[in-house]
């Protein structure tokens, strides 16, 4: 059964996820991850990771239906949990009135079928997975943009939601804390993503991974063996595999519907 949450209150990214994705030992793999960070200079892509955010109390408060982090507000809106069974039953009607749009949102976003969208609104514990989306905002945007306002330093070869350098540094995060959960490791090596890819077929590469993380899976493997453009910029893959290791937790958002 899903935990029913306040309709308003203060939290952190650290309160929701040391526990049950690190086993109490996020502090650790934050620190790992900060070091890799610098070392590697992922700090200095956009206005880099601020990881300081992880442990920021921010408040959130319900009203719109769709969850959004304002950070010039430093603040975060979720929807009415009661309104989850609302948002699962609109798409269901999509899906039997408008098949082919809703098939190729699912798609844009990531997915890959409209089940898969229906199965991530189905997650009885979907309103604290979008919370913990929300709370991972603050600490990764700036890795997503340059200090001109201009995309990350990779190559878009997908015109998916989730090749946008922000949402994919989201995703990636995504992966990160449950490949943690299912290993007891984060890829902390920054070629070992992309050495992943490479080597292991999708279905078991994909095992035992969400629907969520899926999406991000699903255009890593869709841009295996895409090469450096002239211009040097770097595809995908390479940028996911070199950003990776400086990351610890942050997804997109799970409802599938925003």
């Amino acid at each position: 059964m899903e935990k029913k949450y306040d309709p308003s209150g203060t939290t952190n990214l650290a309160g929701l996820i040391n526990q049950k994705y690190y086993a109490g030992k996020l502090k650790s793999e934050v620190d790992k991850a900060k070091a890799y960070s610098q070392k590697s200079g992922v700090n200095k892509i956009g206005s880099g990771i601020d990881y300081n955010k992880i442990y920021e109390k921010i408040p959130y408060k319900s009203g719109d239906y769709n969850p959004e982090y304002n950070a010039e507000k430093n603040e975060i809106t979720m929807f009415r949990q009661e309104n989850a069974q609302k948002r699962l039953q609109a798409w269901k009607k999509d899906v039997r009135d408008k098949f082919k749009e809703a098939q190729q949102f699912a798609i844009d976003a990531g997915f890959d079928s409209v089940d898969a969208v229906t199965r991530e609104l189905q997650n009885p514990d979907n309103f604290r997975s979008i919370l913990e989306h929300e709370y991972g905002h603050p600490y990764s945007r700036g890795v997503g943009a340059s200090s001109g306002g201009e995309k990350a330093d990779y190559k878009y070869v997908s015109d998916k939601y989730m090749a946008d350098p922000r949402e994919l540094a989201n995703g990636l995060g995504r992966i990160q804390r449950e490949t943690y959960q299912l290993t007891g490791r984060r890829f902390e090596d920054p070629n070992e993503l992309k050495t992943y890819v490479e080597s292991t077929p999708y279905e078991k590469g994909t095992e035992g991974y969400s629907e969520e993380a899926k999406r991000t899976w699903n255009l890593l493997y869709e841009n295996k063996g895409v090469k450096e453009s002239e211009d040097k910029v770097a595809p995908i893959l390479d940028w996911s595999s070199r950003i990776a290791p400086a990351l610890v937790d942050v997804n997109r958002r799970l409802d599938g519907v925003s």
